[in-house]
C-alpha cells in the first residue's frame, strides 16, 4: 500500500479484517515521523529532506513485499506507481482517494455568496501563500470589499501575516487557524483557491469541490489536474503567476453565470469519488487477487 490511511478511510466501515491484515507491511516500513512530516506525499522522485527517507521505504517495499502481495496507489496519477519497480508495478492498481470528510456529503448551499475567498492547508512553503497574498492584493484593489480566509496554522504563520502588514492588507487576510467544522464556515465564500507548488491528492480541493465552491487552483504537479477540468468544474492557472491567478478570481467575482456552472459542475466528484464507489474499487481489486 502506498498510503494505507486513505486506504483505511474508505474500507473501515466494510471489512476491517481485511484492512487489519493489509496494512501490516506499511505500519512495519513506515515511521510515523515521515508522515507528519508529509513530505513523500508530493512528488516521491524530487529531492526534498523527505528524498533519502523516500528511497529507504521503496527498498524496503521492493525488498520485504512477498511475491503474492498486491499494491494499491491512492492517486490519480502514475508518478507514484512508476517509483516503483515492475515487479511492484504489475502488482498494483491505481485507485483514487475518495471524499471521506462526511460533512461534505450534507452541506448545501443557496443564496448570495459572502464576499470573502478562502483557503484551507498547513501553513508551509509548499502551498506557496505567498502568491496567493499577492493575488489577493490585486483583487482588492478592484473589489476593496473583499476579504481573504485562510484556515490553517503552520510554521510559516508569523511570515505570512508580516507580509499581510507590510503589503497594508492587515485588515483584509484573516488567519482564521484550524477549524473542525471548516467546510461548514467556508461553504457560502465566493471562491476556494489553492495556490500549492505541488501536492500528492488534495483532499481539500476534493472537500471544497464536493460542496460546491467555485474553484481555482495551481496546475501543480500531482492532483489539481486530475480533480479539475478546466473552465468546467474550475478554473487552473499556472503555479507562482500572481497576476493569473488575481484574474481568474475576479472573473469568478465578475461572472456570475461562470461562478454557478463551476459550482455545478464541481458538486460532480461527490458521485465519481463517493466513498461508496471508491470504497467498491478497493474491494472489487482485492477480490480479484485473491480469485488468481
Amino acid at each position: 500500500l502506498e498510503d494505507p490511511f486513505g486506504y483505511q478511510y474508505t474500507l473501515r466501515h466494510f471489512c476491517p479484517e481485511i484492512l487489519q491484515s493489509a496494512a501490516i507491511l506499511y505500519i512495519e516500513v513506515t515511521p510515523e515521523e515521515s508522515r507528519r512530516k508529509n513530505r513523500e506525499r508530493f512528488d516521491p522522485t524530487k529531492k526534498t529532506k523527505g528524498y533519502a527517507l523516500n528511497w529507504f521505504l521503496k527498498q524496503k517495499i521492493e525488498e520485504d513485499a512477498p511475491y503474492d502481495a498486491f499494491c494499491i496507489f491512492d492517486a490519480d496519477n502514475i508518478v507514484s506507481k512508476n517509483f516503483y519497480s515492475k515487479r511492484i508495478q504489475k502488482k498494483g492498481i491505481v485507485i483514487s482517494n475518495a471524499v471521506g470528510n462526511p460533512e461534505a456529503y450534507k452541506i448545501e448551499f443557496s443564496g448570495k455568496r459572502r464576499k470573502a475567498i478562502v483557503a484551507i492547508g498547513s501553513l508551509k512553503r509548499e502551498k506557496d501563500y505567498y502568491t496567493l497574498i499577492h493575488a489577493c492584493k490585486k483583487v482588492f484593489e478592484k473589489y476593496s470589499d473583499y476579504v481573504l480566509e485562510i484556515y490553517g496554522d503552520g510554521y510559516l504563520k508569523n511570515d505570512l501575516n508580516n507580509l499581510s502588514v507590510n503589503l497594508g492588507l492587515s485588515e483584509k487576510i484573516k488567519f482564521m487557524g484550524v477549524q473542525k467544522n471548516v467546510l461548514s464556515l467556508v461553504k457560502d465564500a465566493s471562491c476556494y483557491v489553492l495556490s500549492s507548488e505541488s501536492e500528492g491528492m488534495p483532499n481539500a480541493l476534493m472537500e471544497a469541490l464536493a460542496i460546491g465552491l467555485p474553484c481555482v487552483s495551481t496546475n501543480c504537479p500531482n492532483g489539481p489536474s486530475e480533480l479539475i477540468s478546466d473552465e468546467f468544474n474550475g478554473i487552473l492557472v499556472p503555479v507562482g503567476d500572481a497576476e493569473k491567478l488575481s484574474n481568474a478570481i475576479i472573473r469568478i467575482i465578475e461572472d456570475e453565470q461562470l461562478a454557478n456552472k463551476l459550482s455545478t459542475n464541481a458538486k460532480k466528484i461527490l458521485e465519481t469519488n463517493n466513498i461508496e464507489v471508491i470504497s467498491q474499487k478497493y474491494l472489487n481489486f482485492i477480490e480479484s487477487f485473491i480469485q488468481k
